[in-house]
């Protein structure tokens, strides 16, 4: 259900945003007079009667006062109190997932599924309404399906694009407010909501460092362009250099994240006689079927002499698998309620933009990563070492 302004009217909304963006953009301050019913009947081409709805309603919330004889003062400025932030507009905000990685395996447990699940859970909060763009979409169909969609919906939450940069102009070409998930690129400061996957990552290279881990092979898909995989992979070798280690770290790229794409790529390097004693993915599918690979050759995994694997997820299947795997935790639920959040201030912001957010990952020890680990409690102290140094 959309959000109006009580007791409005779509004219009412229109009419009533068009008055407090004239009121922003012409430098009023608390204490002015506005112009008289008449005239701004005739500045926004309506009837006295829809002006004097308008002017009844932010008289309502506190904007505006009357005095016999003198007329109608500012008595705060716009968007200053929630009800205005959600009021008006089409009520609806759409989603869009530019790479369409929805359920890469037989589980129904994905990276989208699971932030789309956070996005209606705070979407619901608010009576907003999602509109789900699940199409695969190229760069060059962006911009005509923004343009299909734009009057249709108040702004945009969308996944990554391989080419982020060109992505988030063609939001800015086509007006329409928007956030992204994940972090575009290094330069961008606004309009997205992001996991800590560089210090999740780092904690992961320190694991590796302390397990004295020789051969450190990197497990992802595409990395080029993909900043939140370009940051997993940097904090791996900061966390291993932090640590003093200068272990041999291997990167490889596979097409798909699927746990038969893991199982099929470890398996490649195993039978090459390459076998690394520590395996980091990017997703939790491929870190199973690496495990899969291990187990087929009768590696131990996640004991002395054998290999630890860790994944980047933090699907509820990880903690099931034989052995249970260690994960990067990244909240997934959290961020999709966050990017709501964040494009209900950014739709109602006088720049439409908000600074972008970055919440904390978690690292979460099981049986695919040595009990020593947890036994002495390493986990602990590390967390308070980065605490102490600002790590």
């Amino acid at each position: 259900m959309a959000l109006q302004i009580r007791n409005s009217t779509p004219l009412i909304d229109s009419v009533g945003k068009k008055i407090r963006d004239e009121i922003l953009s012409s430098g009023y301050s608390v204490g002015d007079k506005l112009p008289s019913v008449t005239e701004l009947a005739a500045q926004f081409s309506v009837s006295d009667k829809t002006i004097q709805r308008v002017l009844s309603i932010m008289k309502e919330d506190g904007m505006l006062s009357s005095h016999v004889g003198k007329g109608t003062f500012l008595e705060r400025l716009p968007y200053e109190t929630e009800d205005e932030q959600i009021g008006g507009g089409t009520g609806t905000i759409a989603v869009l997932d530019g790479q369409s990685e929805v359920d890469l395996t037989q589980h129904t447990e994905s990276w989208t599924t699971r932030i789309v699940h956070g996005m209606r859970i705070e979407a619901a909060e608010h009576g907003v309404d999602l509109l789900l763009v699940n199409e695969s979409l190229e760069l060059s169909s962006l911009s005509s399906k923004l343009m299909q969609i734009k009057d249709r919906v108040d702004g945009v939450i969308t996944f990554p694009f391989t080419d982020n940069y060109t992505m988030c102009n063609l939001f800015r070409e086509c007006g329409i407010p928007f956030t992204t998930i994940n972090r575009p690129c290094a330069n961008t400061m606004d309009n997205y909501v992001s996991a800590n996957y560089l210090e999740g990552s780092k904690m992961v290279g320190m694991l590796f460092a302390e397990i004295k881990c020789r051969k450190v092979l990197f497990v992802t898909t595409q990395i080029a362009g993909i900043f939140s995989k370009e940051l997993r992979y940097k904090g791996l070798l900061e966390g291993l250099r932090l640590s003093g280690s200068d272990s041999e770290v291997e990167i490889l790229i596979l097409d798909s994240a699927g746990d038969l794409n893991g199982y099929e790529a470890v398996n490649d390097v195993i039978k090459s006689g390459n076998v690394p004693d520590g395996i980091y993915c990017s997703g939790d599918y491929l870190a199973i079927g690496a495990m899969a690979a291990l187990k087929k050759h009768q590696i131990p995994i996640g004991v002395e002499g054998g290999t630890s694997v860790v994944g980047s997820s933090g699907f509820e299947l990880a903690a099931h698998v034989e052995p249970s795997l260690s994960v990067v935790q990244i909240p997934m639920v959290e961020m999709g309620k966050r990017a709501i959040k964040q494009m209900l201030e950014i739709k109602n912001s006088r720049s439409k933009t908000v600074p972008g957010e970055i919440i904390p990952t978690k690292l979460i020890l099981r049986k695919s990563t040595p009990a020593s680990l947890i036994e002495t409690g390493w986990l602990e102290r590390n967390i308070e070492y980065k605490t102490q140094i600002n790590f």
